[in-house]
């Protein structure tokens, strides 16, 4: 399989998995009233393409178990594995695991989070083996340059792609999708712009997204808040329809500019309002994206933070269009706040910071979300349903929900971890890596005169020299 090939895959996957997530809008068999969907007619609901596969058919299931790969569309196989490892004795069949008596909208959503994370898995297994997608020594620039001897985010997303002439609109990325990388990559700092790195190879090939959808209903009402106009985010909150938040973005606007308004926002909002009611796809993103441009500062954090969250959503690195409030303060601290340098000895220091914890992927269940590091990933990545189940026992025996550097035994490894509890989203984020080796802290003499005793400090595989 090729790279758009399971780029493709993985987002209609994802959009399967947006279309679903709500309980209203899954059917356990047909409806005949059209108000619910099933497992096996999303696929076609979310435009993946059936017309090849029709010779292979089955006249009770259009997804026979016993068709092979190429027989039918690659999300349609993910989905049929993430089954058969759970349920082989349904043959994978699709449907006939969906109408199963007891089948729960839970359970649903976990084998399409399984399907997601197979194919995942054949992407980084496809990663490693190509040397262009190799980008632990890539540093970004603000500017790129058509030449590459500069890279900005997007040009280093055409340079992967093949173009010889370096682009930040490359036809395999939706404009809009592209547009939001390009503003997150000139508003950041030379620190914080690093963090683009690791999710350039998630961008392409993911058709139109959602980025209007997510930036009027998610980024605005929130920004409106942290600038103090409750009252006028929860008039958003009250809107249903493309239309009503057309017509209060545009009220908005009017309402912002009078003087214990914020200019910045009465911008953003008249340019909102106009997105909504424009019918060309790309022209309403394009304008959406302009108007959040109007608040994301230069060099200023918070809120650049915040669309880095819906960017993570977009392209499958995070399952949240915001990150928890603890989570944001550290990184804020850590690449808007700290003292910088911006003189040549930024980009040694911008590489420096971004090797150290790049996590790579993350995997998220009902309560607990887990970000793992490149080690763990590499050795165990198609075993993270059990490591999660195994840090929920450890949290659970250790009786408590923030944790600093534990460590537990996990076959020929060790897995060290540091845990915290979100409370807004009720939630256990964790941290996970290989423990790489221990290394010598200290000393502990237990009484007078008694032998030294070497204290062990446990050295994570990202921050380590070697391993093992």
């Amino acid at each position: 399989m090729g790279y758009q090939e399971i780029q493709t895959t993985i987002y209609k996957l994802m959009n399967i998995r947006e279309l679903l997530l709500y309980p209203e809008n899954w059917s356990q068999d047909i409806d005949p009233e059209g108000n619910g969907i099933t497992l096996c007619g999303a696929f076609a609901f979310v435009g993946v393409d059936t017309t090849e596969y029709q010779q292979y058919a089955d006249q009770d299931d259009p997804y026979a178990g016993g068709l092979a790969r190429g027989q039918v569309p690659e999300p349609v196989w993910f989905m049929r594995q993430a089954i058969n490892k759970i349920a082989p004795e349904f043959g994978g069949r699709i449907y006939e695991w969906t109408k199963a008596e007891g089948r729960t909208h839970e359970e649903v959503v976990e084998i399409i989070d399984s399907s997601i994370m197979l194919a995942k898995v054949e992407r980084y297994r496809l990663f490693r083996s190509d040397a262009r997608f190799d980008t632990s020594d890539l540093i970004l620039d603000r500017w790129g340059e058509r030449d590459g001897s500069r890279l900005c985010a997007m040009s280093s997303v055409s340079k992967l792609l093949g173009y010889e002439t370096l682009t930040d609109m490359p036809w395999e990325v939706d404009p809009a999708l592209a547009a939001l990388v390009n503003l997150l990559n000139d508003r950041g700092t030379d620190e914080s712009r690093q963090m683009l790195v690791s999710r350039i190879t998630s961008i392409p090939f993911s058709g139109r997204t959602n980025v209007t959808f997510l930036i009027s209903r998610v980024v605005f009402p929130n920004v409106l808040i942290d600038y103090g106009h409750r009252h006028e985010a929860q008039g958003l909150n009250d809107c249903i329809g493309q239309a009503a938040f057309a017509d209060f973005y545009k009220y908005l606007s009017e309402r912002l500019t009078e003087p214990d308004g914020t200019g910045t926002l009465a911008l953003g909002c008249i340019t909102l309002s106009t997105a909504l009611t424009t019918l060309d796809p790309v022209k309403q993103d394009l304008l959406a994206v302009t108007a959040v441009s109007q608040i994301i500062g230069f060099e200023e954090g918070w809120w650049w933070l915040g669309l880095l969250g819906v960017l993570d959503y977009i392209i499958g690195t995070g399952s949240t269009t915001t990150m928890s409030k603890a989570m944001t303060l550290s990184l804020l601290d850590e690449y808007f706040l700290s003292p910088r340098t911006f003189s040549k000895e930024c980009q040694s220091k911008a590489k420096k910071l971004r090797l150290k914890g790049s996590k790579r992927e993350e995997y998220e269940t009902e309560g607990i979300k887990v970000r793992y590091f490149p080690a763990l990933e590499e050795k165990f990545l198609d075993r993270m349903g059990e490591i999660v189940h195994r840090i929920t026992q450890e949290v659970e025996n250790i009786g408590q929900t923030n944790i600093e550097l534990h460590r537990f035994k996990f076959e020929d490894e060790e897995i060290i971890i540091t845990t915290y509890w979100d409370e807004l989203y009720k939630v256990l984020e964790v941290d996970a890596d290989l423990v790489a080796y221990q290394e010598v802290a200290g000393e502990l003499v237990l009484k007078e005169g008694g032998k030294a005793t070497p204290v062990l400090k446990p050295i994570p595989a990202s921050e380590a020299i070697t391993i093992h």
